[in-house]
């Protein structure tokens, strides 16, 4: 194999490294929010009175959270990064404020 070949394969080696780290920062940082989210739910003792007395609730949110994964994926070429990291948040979100 040439220099130049070689060269090739590691920039894009290092390309891959790149994306590869930034995917798993990404799902860190959406865990890592969730379990907040998770965690301030649990210590409310007065939400998690009314998500378990409140079916309405209770299923507003699962079917709120469907719908959010619906929506990401037909549009997951068409949201700007903004737009998609607030869609990612609010499914953190909605993920943790269910899940007892």
């Amino acid at each position: 194999m040439s220099d130049r070949s070689q060269h090739v394969l590691s920039a894009q080696a290092a390309r891959e490294r790149r994306l590869l780290r930034n995917v798993y920062l990404w799902m860190t940082a959406g865990l890592a929010l969730t379990g907040i989210v998770a965690l301030g739910v649990a210590t409310n003792p007065n939400f998690v009175y009314t998500l378990v007395t409140n079916r309405l609730l209770f299923f507003g949110l699962i079917i709120g959270e469907l719908f959010l994964v619906v929506l990401l994926s037909a549009r997951i070429m068409t949201h700007s990064p903004a737009a998609a990291t607030a869609a990612v948040a609010a499914y953190a979100v909605l993920n943790a404020s269910h899940c007892l």
